[in-house]
């Protein structure tokens, strides 16, 4: 899940990009707070295209995809809980989003077989 996400996120085009200057210049970040964004805005280009392409080539088999599943179930609850930290961190309020998990139905997904 993270490696789709991460997709989105790095390059000089991506979120990170965007999110950098505003973490910085509206909400008062220090840089060193906000680093990590402008780091994967300089250098994150690429390596999450190689992790899906890994995935496509690699889970072939019912019990590889189901892993990868679960993996990607766990890994948007981690991002959620990142990202409710980071509400957390802007808004001064220490408590946790208060509406229900996420309820993720097992998507039944096809890999291309690679060329």
């Amino acid at each position: 899940m993270l490696a789709f996400v991460e997709a989105q996120h790095g390059g000089h085009d991506g979120a990170a990009s965007i999110a950098y200057p505003e973490l910085v210049g509206y909400y008062g970040f220090s840089e060193y707070a906000a680093a990590t964004y402008k780091l994967h805005a300089e250098q994150d280009a690429g390596h999450s295209s190689r992790q899906i392409e890994l995935i496509r080539k690699l889970a072939l088999d019912d019990e590889t995809q189901n892993r990868v599943r679960r993996a990607v179930k766990l890994g948007i609850e981690a991002w959620n809980l990142e990202w409710d930290a980071h509400v957390q961190a802007i808004t001064g309020r220490r408590e946790s989003w208060a509406g229900d998990r996420l309820g993720i139905r097992p998507v039944q997904v096809r890999l291309s077989q690679p060329t």
